[in-house]
């Protein structure tokens, strides 16, 4: 939301992992093609994630960051790139109507639904009360 906010894109993604024993590794990939997509960097950082390895007492600190910043915003003729992928400029237009609902009511009332594990749709879960507060999600 952020990149798209200041019209930014981004090139690439790193990926910083702190372990219970401070030990720090990070993982980096260059995209194909800059984008603002929240879902495009957040596979990316999944993918990332993996290349991990695991360590006793777990992960301590895990932060994903968008790099190589460029105001590149010709996003349909990426459409036609074979790296883009099918609805690219789509899906920037989604994110972008998206961001700006969340804005107007100034907490997340719209999440992409492949965020939500299934387990965690029910209104117990994560995405209920701590999420939308106490007046529950909008009708």
């Amino acid at each position: 939301r952020r990149l798209r906010e200041e019209g930014l894109w981004a090139r690439s993604v790193t990926l910083k992992a702190r372990y219970a024993d401070f030990l720090t590794v990070t993982r980096r990939t260059t995209l194909p093609t800059p984008t603002a997509d929240d879902g495009v960097l957040y596979e990316t950082a999944c993918r990332l994630l993996r290349r991990v390895p695991p360590r006793p007492g777990g992960l301590r600190l895990l932060g994903v960051a968008a790099g190589e910043l460029t105001r590149f915003s010709q996003a349909e003729l990426w459409e036609a790139h074979p790296g883009a992928g099918p609805g690219a400029g789509r899906q920037e237009k989604v994110a972008r109507v998206m961001d700006a609902l969340n804005r107007r009511f100034g907490r997340p009332v719209v999440i992409r639904g492949r965020l939500v594990e299934p387990e965690q749709a029910g209104e117990s879960s994560a995405f209920g009360p701590e999420l939308w507060g106490r007046a529950g999600p909008p009708p």
